[in-house]
């Protein structure tokens, strides 16, 4: 089996292909993209300060009155509390932490819904286009396309490019959601954060440099 040479330089021309790529048959969906990325972002905010708001709640389950006061998330919700005039008991801690995942399933769903409609949309579009420029193509150039062409290209490789979309929008999502709850951890302890994101990165260029190097033995079944 002939071995097939990796450089860095062809896994960055793979990606430039991609962004080119990307952007002639995505580029007019910029828009509602950014927009899920967005929508994705302030979920994960709205979770990780339901998360971070643990730290006060077991403050008050434990009775410990001593929680450090330089904690981000204890000052943000005694501030909130006390414009709000609101006394800053565990009821209330309660309320608002179960509002907080309320709103992150809903942003949930809602951008869920909205990357469905965008998948859904570009199929509709393309396929009518097509359709439309096949109707309207010269009956010379019809009789040089195979039998079943259009139908495949409609039903098949329409279908299979609204899911690259959709799955282009998860990816931009997963992103805006780890940059989130990044910035939520190094609000909560910087250093343990800062160790679990160095830990990850030996982890993954260990196993990139491991398989590279049985991709090279050809030690693949």
């Amino acid at each position: 089996m002939e071995k097939i040479p990796t450089t860095p330089l062809s896994g960055i021309n793979k990606i430039y292909k991609a962004v080119v790529i990307f952007k002639i048959a995505y580029w007019q969906y910029k828009w509602q993209v950014l927009t899920m990325a967005l929508l994705g972002f302030l979920g994960s905010l709205l979770s990780g300060l339901g998360i971070g708001m643990l730290i006060p709640l077991f403050a008050f389950v434990t009775e410990k009155k001593d929680i450090d006061s330089s904690n981000i998330f204890h000052q943000l919700i005694s501030q909130i509390f006390s414009f709000l005039h609101l006394s800053y008991n565990l009821p209330f801690i309660l309320v608002l932490m179960v509002s907080l995942f309320i709103a992150k399933a809903g942003l949930i769903v809602l951008v869920g819904y909205i990357n469905e409609v965008i998948s859904a949309r570009y199929v509709r579009d393309n396929s009518s286009m097509l359709l439309r420029k096949t109707l309207g193509a010269s009956w010379s150039f019809l009789m040089n396309q195979k039998i079943g062409y259009l139908d495949r290209i409609i039903s098949s490789d329409v279908a299979l490019s609204g899911g690259i979309l959709m799955s282009l929008g998860d990816i931009l999502i997963r992103i805006a959601s780890l940059t989130a709850y990044t910035f939520i951890a190094l609000k909560i302890s910087s250093s343990i954060t800062i160790l679990s994101l160095l830990g990850g990165l030996i982890i993954f260029v260990f196993l990139k440099l491991l398989i590279l190097y049985l991709l090279e033995e050809d030690l693949f079944c």
